[in-house]
């Protein structure tokens, strides 16, 4: 079988300047620890102290990259130059014999990722946590959590990294489902793990795990250009992880991220019947557009909530309200104010008075042309 022709201009074209850098530097110091070849795929074990899994293939003539790393960042990742190189200067490979691959099953399915580009892998959101989960489980025959935190907190978070780059990879390739699939399964596991009395002690990170895959699934939701329809099944599961987490604040840009049509807007505030935080509950019905929703929400809160009140503004802003904007612009510094000199605990975090000013400083701005109310 003729080996894949790899120039290193076209390594260099694949990565991004510092990833081959570091892959050049890989390849220099021996860092390939195995390179082999079966049925015109490459697989190699690059790495110092930890060794990462590589996946070179041609699909549709382009040469295309997988590594077990967490590389999320754009371009191949160091390992995957450090093994192009390695093919590109005729480096010895080996041939694989029929059994080579069978005793590694994260090679084939990672690989799978690319291989099948924006098809759907056969594996649930249940299927993820459970492996999740048993990994997780296995940290409870180590040291104690009391003695060592620094190292349980960065055991399960590699744990959780291996899946993140997967499904990073997933959404590299534009396959937001597989990728949500995953996320859901992260979430899944990190939530039934608080229910066993040795993962309580990191319930720290395991929230923050959660919160963080939230994020992403809001994220991908909208990138599925699915109808409303479709996009239930994950608003729900937002929305049930809202609830059994009871964590609003964590949950600011979670449903505003994944809302991008007023009809999206309309089924999250209606499921949530409005128990969101004052900030969320603007925003998301700033995105629904109806004006006097908005409006009755916005000017019965924002004394008691000033951090609705920048949105509120803008709000009135983009609908010919300048006046109305600026008053209540204006007000609201007023009341920021007063809290200075009020109650030393009492902040708003979420409207600095600098944004304000800025706010009014663009209302009064002569060349930018607002409607006039």
């Amino acid at each position: 079988m003729p080996l894949l022709h790899i120039r290193e201009d076209a390594i260099r074209h694949l990565s991004k300047a510092e990833s081959f850098r570091q892959g050049y530097d890989y390849y220099e110091t021996g860092a390939i620890r195995k390179l082999w070849v079966k049925e015109s795929i490459y697989y190699a074990k690059v790495g110092r102290s930890r060794l990462y899994k590589v996946v070179i293939y041609e699909k549709e003539g382009t040469i295309t990259s997988s590594c077990t790393c967490p590389h999320i960042w754009g371009g191949i990742c160091k390992h995957a130059v450090a093994t192009m190189l390695a093919i590109s200067r005729g480096d010895s490979i080996e041939q694989a014999k029929d059994d080579a691959l069978i005793s590694n099953k994260e090679l084939p399915h990672d690989c799978m990722s690319f291989v099948d580009g924006s098809k759907a892998i056969d594996r649930t959101s249940s299927k993820y946590k459970n492996e999740i989960l048993s990994e997780m489980k296995r940290l409870k025959g180590k040291e104690s959590y009391d003695k060592n935190p620094e190292k349980h907190e960065s055991l399960l978070q590699s744990i959780v990294d291996k899946f993140v780059a997967k499904a990073g990879k997933y959404a590299l390739q534009k396959n937001y489902k597989a990728a949500i699939t995953i996320y859901q399964g992260i979430c899944d596991a990190c939530v039934e793990g608080l229910r066993y009395k040795y993962h309580r002690s990191l319930s720290s990170i395991i929230f923050r795990t959660v919160q963080d895959a939230c994020v992403k699934i809001s994220e991908f939701v909208p990138y599925l250009k699915s109808s409303l329809s479709d996009k239930i099944p994950y608003f729900d599961y937002l929305v049930e992880i809202y609830y059994s987490l009871g964590e609003p604040e964590e949950f600011r840009a979670v449903f505003t991220q994944a809302a991008k049509t007023p009809e999206d807007a309309a089924y999250i505030l209606d499921k949530t019947r409005l128990d969101l935080p004052p900030h969320t509950t603007m925003e998301l019905l700033s995105i629904k557009g109806d004006y006097e929703e908005v409006v009755t929400f916005g000017e019965n809160h924002y004394v008691e909530h000033p951090e609705i009140a920048l949105p509120l503004a803008e709000f009135y802003l983009i609908h010919g309200q300048r006046s109305k904007a600026i008053s209540l612009a204006k007000k609201t510094l007023k009341i920021l104010q007063k809290s200075k000199t009020g109650d030393p605990f009492e902040f708003f975090p979420y409207i600095p008075e600098e944004k304000i000013r800025l706010f009014l400083n663009s209302c009064y701005s002569s060349t930018i042309n607002y409607a006039k109310a």
